[in-house]
């Protein structure tokens, strides 16, 4: 049955009778829509205005007011066009009224230059609103640092050395200073990766305000740039120092010294010493009836991270 169905189907499209029917359904549709597009139309169509001819340094805050709704009459073809587009129309900010930072135009002065951009077979009937305004301010520049947004995870013995290099780490940004004033910092988008162990080389986007229409940015993307080296856990003992203490005082205190573990590069684990580090324990904090002290890391070397003291209490006893 099915087969049956298919095969007369077939015929049917082959037929001629059935190609020249569809081809005066078309051209009856072509004739069709040809005289609906040469009649007379009147319709109202929004226009997002584009002003030009500010001064120089001056900006235009972008407002979603700035449009004129338009009546106009003409004919179809004329319409479809504006239907198929996103139209526009110009508003010359150099020959409306400009006073407490903002342009105002009116219905009464800026109509005619609104008219002057239709041709000769477009009436425009009514515009709406009459009045609109184009608030502005002076351009500024700010130089704003750039925040690295990450979630990386190494394979085990792996780690950056040193810090991520962002270039470029700041960015210019010129706008309106009203708008500048309110960007603090620029973020990067979230880079994240998992059980890396070799270098990091990589484009990030950064993430702009919501205000980016009005400002104009040096960079819209950085590079983000790590040294990946292999690390190891290192342990040295390090000397307690006790400060602060007073001169009729004399205290013994247990242990002398304390462990300091830390991670560090294989490069550079053989240059990591004792004496690079500092613990001290600031007699001034000691908390009264308390007998012991906290031991706080004053200095290390910039080639370690991670870095822990194995004890967090000092016991002394005053001496006579």
């Amino acid at each position: 049955m099915i087969k049956l169905l298919r095969s007369k189907l077939i015929k049917l499209v082959k037929s001629k009778r059935i190609n020249v029917f569809l081809l005066f359904l078309l051209l009856s549709f072509l004739f069709l829509l040809l005289t609906k597009l040469t009649k007379d139309y009147t319709k109202t169509i929004t226009f997002q205005i584009k002003p030009v001819n500010a001064v120089e340094n001056y900006v235009i805050l972008k407002d979603r007011s700035h449009k004129l709704n338009i009546t106009l009459s003409t004919y179809g073809f004329k319409l479809l066009r504006f239907y198929l587009s996103n139209p526009t129309v110009e508003v010359d900010l150099s020959k409306i009224d400009d006073y407490d930072n903002k342009y105002i135009w009116t219905n009464r002065k800026g109509l005619a230059s609104v008219n002057a951009q239709f041709d000769e077979n477009v009436r425009i009937i009514a515009v709406n609103p009459d009045t609109i305004e184009f608030r502005y301010d002076k351009n500024a520049v700010k130089v704003i640092p750039v925040e690295f947004n990450k979630e990386v995870s190494f394979v085990p013995g792996f780690d950056i050395y040193e810090e991520y290099q962002l270039i470029p780490d700041s960015i210019k940004v010129i706008g309106p200073k009203i708008l500048l004033d309110s960007i603090k910092v620029i973020q990067t988008q979230l880079l994240k990766l998992e059980e890396v162990q070799s270098n990091i080389n990589t484009p990030l986007n950064l993430i702009l305000p919501d205000s980016s229409e009005n400002v104009v940015y040096s960079h819209k993307k950085i590079i983000v740039q790590g040294n990946v080296d292999k690390f190891t856990e290192g342990t040295v003992q390090v000397p307690i120092n006790i400060i602060n203490v007073p001169k009729d005082l004399k205290i013994n205190y247990f242990p002398k010294t304390i462990g300091v573990s830390y991670y560090t590069s294989l490069r550079d684990f053989k240059d990591v010493a004792f004496n690079d580090f500092i613990v001290e324990c600031n007699y001034k904090n000691l908390v009264e009836g308390s007998t012991f002290l906290e031991p706080q890391l004053i200095r290390f070397p910039e080639n370690v991270k991670n870095i822990k003291l194995s004890q967090k209490r000092i016991e002394f006893v005053i001496s006579e």
